[in-house]
């Protein structure tokens, strides 16, 4: 997107005033396509682009983290099983460009929209091109995901939080579409990946060699998001619905639960 085009689409986006003196601009494209900008004195600040897809992951909160960017935030959470067992830990890059509410201390549980920005991709033609084309000292699997950044801490340096992780998957979905406004096209492809159906926006001119379900990628991606649901609720759920979801499931999970607070 051209300096041009980004100045107008941050101006005709919805926008809201803030209590920095700012104003926050937020553009929804038909296509999906969001993109979330911060502005003062008619100059922008930080912009965040993103999704409005079907992924979701729940877990516990482990953290929040800030940078140097009063506008960029970070969340922390760590993914459970069915019986509330940790799987992994994930950061998410929060797309609304404010600070996280109080409603996500650590050890609440959340249900996050999150979306891949693709930024290198290599694709396979299935598994057995994939297995053919690893290392054989290759400790990675032909569906996992791995974080790329050092895990933020209490003690860590902001500018070190990332919610870079590469990912290895099956192709299961894939959908073109264009930005409306710009005419952009890009590819929607959801891809079968460890513990859950994680959705990417791949660039066109990255996808000019084909990308069909039943490929196998290996992609490194942003993993962006919004808290769609917390609750304060301490401990694994009762029974079912936990882990990781796809599409409404999170929201089913949290019907089930009480002290449920629902955001934007």
């Amino acid at each position: 997107m051209t300096e041009t085009h980004l100045l107008d689409v941050v101006n005709s986006g919805r926008r809201t005033k803030d209590g920095s003196g700012g104003t926050t601009s937020v553009w929804e494209d038909t296509s999906g396509a969001h993109l979330t900008a911060h502005i003062t004195n008619g100059t922008i600040d930080c912009t965040h682009p993103s999704f409005s897809g079907n992924s979701r992951l729940v877990g516990r909160v482990i953290g929040q983290f800030g940078d140097d960017c009063p506008y960029c935030h970070w969340l922390t959470v760590e993914i459970v099983d069915e019986k509330g067992a940790p799987l992994y830990q994930q950061v998410v890059l929060l797309e609304d460009l404010t600070a996280p509410s109080g409603n996500l201390r650590e050890g609440a549980w959340v249900v996050v929209r999150t979306t891949g920005l693709v930024e290198q991709l290599a694709v396979f033609k299935d598994l057995e091109d994939f297995r053919s084309q690893q290392p054989a000292d290759s400790p990675f699997g032909p569906r996992w995901l791995v974080h790329m950044g050092t895990f933020p801490s209490k003690a860590a340096e902001p500018r070190k939080t990332s919610s870079h992780v590469m990912v290895f998957g099956a192709v299961k979905d894939v959908q073109e579409l264009a930005n409306t406004r710009t005419s952009e096209t890009f590819s929607r492809v959801t891809v079968e990946s460890y513990s859950y159906d994680m959705e990417m926006l791949i660039a066109s001119e990255d996808t000019r060699d084909g990308i069909l379900p039943g490929n196998f990628v290996r992609a490194i991606c942003c993993v962006v998001g919004r808290v769609e649901t917390s609750t304060s609720q301490k401990g694994p759920p009762a029974s079912g619905g936990g882990g990781v979801a796809f599409g409404d499931a999170g929201k089913e999970f949290f019907d089930r639960m009480p002290g449920t607070v629902v955001n934007g």
